[in-house]
Order: structure tokens, then C-alpha cells, then sequence
């Protein structure tokens, strides 16, 4: 069975209003899981917020359009995200540490790569192993190596 996880930007919009709210919540409580406070009562949605946790599968015009040239996205929502000042405070003592460099020193410049395989790995072709689908760690060694020459 397929399971849809797209949806389009302007049915979930439409939730920003009264009567699409009231409709939702009447059709759809008993499918979702309810929000207990700590005294377990259950707990209404915030009628202040509207917030979409996981907006990667939603689209414009179609579905699943991240990586087309209209999509808003970043050049309009995603320019204007910032890490929370603890999160960034933390990752600066985490490099301080690892470079061990003093509090008052600059962290050096320095490239990080995210490497993923396991989410990935369905789209290798079924004929092959996860070692010939993804690039080598050599590889990845080789690419840095170009970007720091060209810095």
C-alpha cells in the first residue's frame, strides 16, 4: 500500500480559518492523537499558531517540488531560519573542543560534510551493493580537497 505524505500548500492553508478548522477537527479527532497536558486533560489546539512541522512534502503547484526553481522555499522562508543562540553556543563548544582552540580564539575555517547512507539506500538500483551505490570516503576526502584549493 502507498501511503501519500504530500500535500499541497493551500488545503493546508485553508486550516488558518475558522470554519476549515472546525470542519477538520470534527472529521479528523478520531484519527489523531490527542495532546494530554500534565494533568491529563486533553488539550484544544492553539487557536494563535498555526505551525506545520514537516514541510518538506508540501507544494505549490505540484507535489513534491523542492527542488524547482519557483518553489519559495528557501529563497523565501528558508533565508530567514536562524539555529536558537543555545544551539549555536553548544556547537561553538563543540568545535572549540575538537579543534582545541581557547575561548577567546576563532574557530578555524574548516568544511563539513553530512554523509548519508541509511535513508538513501532504497535508491540504489537492486542489483547493487550499498558500497558500489555510495561515494567512497576517498571521494568525499578528494572533493574537500578540490574546495579548499579553490579557496
Amino acid at each position: 500500500m502507498h501511503v501519500k505524505r504530500s500535500s499541497k500548500v493551500a488545503p493546508l492553508a485553508s486550516l488558518a480559518y475558522q470554519a476549515t478548522r472546525e470542519w477538520a477537527y470534527a472529521t479528523q479527532a478520531s484519527h489523531t492523537l490527542s495532546v494530554i497536558s500534565g494533568t491529563g486533560e486533553r488539550v484544544a489546539p492553539e487557536e494563535k499558531l498555526l505551525c506545520f512541522d514537516l514541510p518538506y512534502y508540501i507544494g505549490l503547484a505540484n507535489e513534491e517540488e523542492w527542488w524547482k526553481d519557483y518553489a519559495p522555499y528557501w529563497p523565501k522562508i528558508g533565508v530567514h531560519l536562524h539555529w536558537a543562540p543555545p544551539l549555536l553556543e553548544l556547537a561553538q563548544d563543540y568545535l572549540r573542543r575538537h579543534f582545541k582552540v581557547q575561548g577567546s580564539e576563532p574557530i578555524p575555517p574548516f568544511i563539513s560534510v553530512h554523509v548519508r547512507h541509511a535513508d538513501f539506500a532504497g535508491w540504489c538500483p537492486s542489483n547493487m551493493n550499498r558500497e558500489a551505490c555510495f561515494a567512497t570516503p576517498e571521494a568525499y576526502a578528494k572533493h574537500v580537497q578540490a574546495v579548499q584549493a579553490s579557496c
